[in-house]
């Protein structure tokens, strides 16, 4: 069959879907796969790669996040991921076999350093790190998964070791200012308190 030279003003990436196609069905399909996510470490200069990403119209995301997956399986002996090909996945710039826990130990240091950098600053759902990093919700994240019981026991003890953190902030709060006005008006019963 001869296609028109000018195959892609009538039907756009053609050829380039034509070829896309043709390597998908004449290369195995873990190594097809594997060349695109270099293509996106490439393009990207990083492996970390969102499960939903789309990467050259194609669901990068959902087959690294599979890897992952197999991974794990493999860890308890019903993985389907060599040794060979978890190397190669390994080595990639800033790969990560678990991402939630990653991130949970990324958001944890920049609250633990913006802790040492602002001493006495309450950290509000609001607050903000330098970086653009949103530590304010993930606090009130960490505190209500604690409170649902989905905090590992390491997890809590690294939040229970921050200087002042506490699980129930407006509680604790409204205890210490309560303590300042009585010892206050226990030292002078005709004290006005202003607001």
């Amino acid at each position: 069959c001869n296609l028109p030279a000018d195959i892609d003003s009538i039907l756009p990436r053609f050829s380039y879907k034509l070829s896309i196609a043709t390597l998908e069905n004449s290369t195995d399909s873990w190594e097809w796969w594997y060349g695109v996510l270099l293509r996106y470490v490439g393009q990207n200069g990083t492996s970390r790669i969102n499960s939903d990403e789309i990467f050259e119209e194609r669901r990068l995301g959902s087959w690294v996040a599979s890897q992952r997956s197999n991974n794990n399986r493999v860890n308890t002996g019903r993985g389907s991921l060599s040794p060979q090909r978890w190397r190669l996945l390994d080595a990639l710039p800033e790969w990560t076999w678990d991402p939630i826990d990653d991130l949970w130990e990324l958001m944890f240091n920049a609250l633990k350093t913006y802790i040492v950098q602002n001493p006495g600053e309450t950290v509000i759902h609001s607050t903000i790190d330098p970086l653009g990093r949103k530590i304010g919700r993930w606090v009130v994240t960490c505190r209500t998964r604690h409170k649902v019981g989905r905090l590992s026991t390491h997890q809590i003890k690294q939040l229970e070791q921050l200087p002042g953190w506490s699980w129930q902030p407006i509680k604790d709060q409204w205890q210490v200012m309560y303590l300042k006005i009585k010892k206050l008006t226990d030292e002078d019963p005709t004290a006005i308190i202003n607001q």
